[in-house]
Order: C-alpha cells, then structure tokens, then sequence
C-alpha cells in the first residue's frame, strides 16, 4: 500500500488537498472553539469560542477523540478544552503550572 492510498483532510474550508482526500474532517477555526495556541515563542494564549461552527464542524480534539473511539481507545476522561489542556499541562514541563483559568 502506498502512503497516498487513503488521504484524510482535517481542515476549516474545502482547499486544492481536499480534491484528493478519501475523508474530510470539517474542523472549526479558531473563533468557533475553545483552547489555547502556543506560538513558536512558547507564549500561551487562551481563545475563547466567539461564535459557533457552521455545519459538521468540530474541535480538533473532539474529532480526534471520535477516531480514537473507532480505533477501540476511549476517551472518556475528555469533556471539554480544559481537560485536554490540563492533561496536556501535565505532561510538558514548559506548561506546567498554567490552567486555563
């Protein structure tokens, strides 16, 4: 099989890759969800959702959350961004000790 057999885009709008892709994961931007970003400065910002995602679109780790559950791995322990985050703060040290309050 070769790499290029099965193509999945996760993307916020339809893109030239999208001709190409077997799947596409509606994903949201960054104004239709919550979280943070860490920019290549390593500086933390906190989003907030201002609007919601048109359609099918969803969170990054709520798509991801949904494969692992079709690949036979829950993840239970997810309900929300905070979640991911804190998991996330406490297995990387350059994010410890920062929440998302």
């Amino acid at each position: 099989m070769n790499a290029l057999d099965f193509v999945v885009v996760q993307d916020i709008f339809l893109n030239e890759i999208c001709r190409f892709a077997d799947v596409i994961l509606p994903a949201a931007c960054f104004a239709e969800k919550d979280g943070g970003f860490t920019n290549s400065d390593r500086r933390v910002q906190r989003a907030r959702k201002a609007v919601n995602a048109p359609g099918d679109a969803r969170a990054d780790w709520e798509i991801i959350c949904d494969i692992s559950r079709a690949c036979g791995y829950p993840m239970p322990w997810y309900n929300d961004s905070d979640d991911v985050y804190a998991e996330m703060a406490a297995l990387t040290d350059q994010l410890a000790g920062i929440t998302h309050e």
